[in-house]
């Protein structure tokens, strides 16, 4: 982000960089402030977890 400009897509980003920190094996995971789903998508579909 570089300005106020790109905060109104901060809620659809999936933040793709978080990925790494994830376990591997991970079959559930627990999102907190999910705003608006971007990431637990992402998570579902690089993992097949349960979000």
């Amino acid at each position: 982000m570089n300005d106020l400009a790109d905060l109104k897509w901060y809620d659809r980003n999936p933040r793709s960089d978080m990925m790494p920190f994830l376990p591997k094996a991970a079959s559930r995971v627990l999102e907190g402030g999910c705003a608006g789903g971007a990431f637990g998508h992402a998570m579902k579909q690089q993992f097949r977890a349960e979000v």
